[in-house]
C-alpha cells in the first residue's frame, strides 16, 4: 500500500511485474492526484488482472468524476458524507449552500460547514473560549 502520490506509476509497475498483493487501496488521493491514479489505472493490466480500484471517498467525488467519467466505473470507495444523506440537517445544509452558491456543495464545503457549525456548540458545553489559545487548555475539575 502506498499513499504518497508520487508512487502512483510505481505502484502499477510494481503489480504488473508480478508482485504478490491481493488488493491496491491509496489512500487521501484527491483532485488532480485522484485524475491521474485513475487514468494511470485504466492504462494499465491491472483491470484486465482482475484487480478492484479501492480508496477513500475522495477518489471518486464529484469533482474527479466529471474529469474521468466512466473510468472510475467499479471502484469502491467511502467517505463520511454525501450529498444525498437522508436527513433534516444534510437536506437543510445542501438547500442553504444551493442557495447561496447555485451549485452543489462538496465534501470540503461540508467540513466547513460542520466545523463552524459545531463551535458554538461546544462554547455552550464548556464555557466561554474566546481567551483560550492551544496553550492555555480549560481545566478539567
Amino acid at each position: 500500500m502506498w499513499s504518497r502520490v508520487g508512487l502512483v506509476l510505481d505502484l502499477l509497475e510494481h503489480i504488473l511485474l508480478g508482485e504478490e498483493a491481493s488488493a491496491v487501496h491509496l489512500l487521501l488521493l484527491s483532485g488532480t492526484d485522484a485524475i491521474n491514479y485513475i487514468k494511470a489505472w485504466n492504462r494499465s493490466a491491472c483491470p484486465a488482472a482482475g484487480y478492484k480500484m479501492n480508496g477513500a471517498g475522495f477518489l471518486t467525488s464529484r469533482i474527479v468524476l466529471k474529469e474521468v467519467k466512466d473510468q472510475a466505473n467499479g471502484a469502491t470507495t467511502s467517505l463520511f458524507w454525501a450529498v444525498t444523506l437522508d436527513n433534516a440537517e444534510n437536506k437543510a445544509f445542501v438547500d442553504a449552500y444551493q442557495k447561496e452558491y447555485n451549485l452543489l456543495p462538496d465534501v470540503f464545503a461540508v467540513q466547513a460547514w460542520t466545523g463552524c457549525s459545531r463551535r458554538p456548540r461546544a462554547a455552550a458545553v464548556s464555557g466561554d473560549t474566546s481567551t483560550r489559545t492551544p496553550s492555555s487548555p480549560r481545566s478539567r475539575t
